[in-house]
């Protein structure tokens, strides 16, 4: 009688399993470029965001310079009480004024510029009106002169792309400016020096700008 022949299942195990690594191997570069091209829409959306955060981050602060202008060119306004921040459309002022009438008026000189759409007024009266000084007081024309040169150049360094205006402090006293802050390079330092040194009116400037 002849023996049956048996039949191994080893073979069969063995081609599957070497059909499953082939399709492995064909399958992993596909995630592997999946996962590539995901990065890198990532990476693109998050730059994107950045470049809008900057954007609005210098039109915020391009507006408060604005506001603080023209409250400091208004005759019945005292701009060394008043501070404005602007957040997108939204701008709110802080500090003190002697009368509602002033409050009042500051609140609608903030709505008067461009890209402000509401003005959130937290404005305190004093209980006792400030003392004014007289308009030919020397003392009182000087620093007029210094906030006005403070503004210009808070203007100028903000209108320059190349430099961080929004990073830089500015101070005037006697015509002389003094800037603080930080600064990415020696050359965007020397080129807010020079920004400064041509607003006009301007004695010197010391240059107080840190290095990162």
């Amino acid at each position: 009688m002849k023996t049956p022949k048996t039949f191994t299942k080893k073979p069969v195990y063995a081609a599957l399993i070497a059909a499953t690594l082939a399709g492995a191997v064909s399958v992993a570069p596909a995630y592997a470029a999946g996962d590539k091209v995901k990065n890198e829409e990532t990476i693109g959306q998050q730059a994107e965001e950045m470049s809008q955060d900057a954007k609005k981050y210098f039109k915020d602060g391009w507006t408060e310079g604005k506001i603080e202008t023209a409250i400091l060119f208004n005759d019945n306004l005292s701009a060394f009480e008043i501070d404005a921040s602007v957040n997108g459309s939204n701008a709110t002022l802080v500090g003190t004024v002697s009368s509602e009438v002033e409050k009042e008026l500051a609140e609608q000189i903030a709505l008067s510029v461009e890209g402000v759409k509401d003005v959130d007024n937290q404005l305190q009266v004093a209980s006792t009106p400030a003392k004014k000084e007289n308009a030919d007081s020397e003392n009182f024309k000087s620093s007029v002169a210094d906030a006005t040169i403070t503004a210009k150049v808070k203007m100028k360094l903000l209108a320059n792309e190349s430099v961080a205006g929004l990073d830089i402090d500015v101070d005037t006293e006697g015509r002389v400016v003094t800037l603080n802050g930080a600064v990415e390079s020696e050359a965007e330092k020397d080129l807010a020096e020079k920004l400064a040194s041509n607003v006009d009116d301007v004695d010197s400037v010391e240059n107080k700008l840190m290095i990162n």
